[in-house]
């Protein structure tokens, strides 16, 4: 990709006045972080540029920017050209979110010229998140583990740390002469922020102490996989260089090896693997019996998930028909049961997504205990 290499829009140290407004993508969980693919284009339009650490179209549905309005005390109106260098999946790129944190997102639609999305929207005074995917970043992921160290209901337990240093945390549930066992991973793709409200969801279940169904299975919780995936801004890697923790069986890898080393010492009898995709119409489901993934889809219905048609992976589609990586090692070694869920972000709101999460591991427990 080629463009003209312009001023960087970001406020430099040196330069004590501040423009009117600034976008930056330089901080943890930026996309584009390089402050050359932020271009100012005057009258408080901007070309964006944001990168895939592959250039795997498939994959590339990130960006994290933020929009700095100085000097006011009335909403500013912010012009973006998003420019994704592939027009193969442009459609699933003219939404974004609006953000500061929480819980608080909106979702605004955009235009598309080829490969480039067109956005106006008006921001408020001070900072605000500009994101494909409403934010959820390493430091989200800390308030996560926090919250469940702070309760009796939660075993909290530091696996391993990445090589940037970086920690990888697992959550559990106390009932440890319960079964079956289940693992609920997320963020294997760093882009896919779904998994981790769905974490905060389940979460918010085994802190609240009345959701009887976790009283039927003991479950434990690797809610970020990839944090230096998701610090570095990238979308489907691990790092950069780094493996596809989706489907990697790289055991000279430290952080493959170190997940397939814990899966050895729990031996789950369930593996759920949350994603979100950006298919707007569908979720997806893979790698249970059709007739299980079924009867999973009609009991998600009963609770109000009917919203849209799924996607059931039993044909290669969109993945392989059989587990990868981590969930093929534990299918070979112990005959752990996998099933992959995706839910786009289209339509839901944090809350909603939040839910999904708790809905999803209620109905697998109840399914797997029946």
């Amino acid at each position: 990709m080629k463009w003209a290499r312009r001023q960087a829009p970001y406020l430099r140290i040196e330069n004590p006045i501040k423009s009117a407004m600034d976008i930056t993508g330089a901080f943890q969980g930026g996309n584009p972080q390089d402050l050359q693919s932020i271009v100012p284009l005057g009258n408080g339009s901007f070309a964006i540029y944001p990168f895939s650490e592959d250039e795997d179209a498939c994959y590339k549905f990130r960006l994290d920017v933020k929009v700095i309005a100085n000097g006011t005390e009335a909403s500013r109106r912010v012009k973006l050209q998003i420019h994704w260098g592939d027009v193969r999946y442009i459609a699933y790129r003219t939404r974004i979110f609006a953000g500061r944190n929480g819980d608080d997102w909106t979702c605004h639609d955009g235009t598309a010229d080829g490969d480039v999305a067109h956005f106006e929207l008006d921001v408020p005074p001070g900072e605000t998140y500009l994101t494909l995917n409403p934010k959820y970043d390493y430091d989200d992921y800390l308030r996560l583990i926090r919250r469940g160290g702070d309760s009796r209901s939660v075993a909290t337990e530091m696996v391993t740390q990445t090589l940037e240093g970086r920690e990888i945390w697992l959550l559990a549930t106390r009932n440890q002469e319960r079964v079956p066992k289940i693992m609920v991973t997320a963020r294997a793709h760093p882009y896919e922020t779904g998994g981790s409200y769905c974490i905060e969801g389940i979460l918010d279940d085994i802190l609240d102490g009345r959701a009887e169904y976790l009283q039927s299975a003991h479950v434990f919780v690797l809610p970020m996989l990839s944090p230096d995936g998701v610090s570095n801004g990238l979308c489907k890697l691990s790092r950069t260089g780094g493996e596809d923790i989706a489907r990697s069986e790289n055991r000279n890898d430290p952080l493959v090896a170190s997940l397939f080393s814990l899966v050895e010492r729990i031996q789950p009898h369930f593996i759920l693997d949350l994603h979100n995709w950006m298919i707007p119409s569908r979720n997806g489901l893979y790698y249970e019996k059709p007739r299980w993934m079924r009867q999973f889809v009609e009991n998600m219905g009963r609770r109000g998930h009917n919203d849209r048609e799924w996607t059931y992976g039993t044909r290669k589609k969109f993945f392989a028909e059989s587990p990868t990586g981590l969930k093929a090692f534990a299918k070979r070694q112990f005959g752990t049961r996998c099933m992959t869920v995706e839910y786009p972000w289209f339509g839901r709101s944090v809350v909603q997504m939040k839910r999904l999460g708790s809905d999803s591991l209620r109905t697998v427990v109840e399914m797997l205990v029946k």
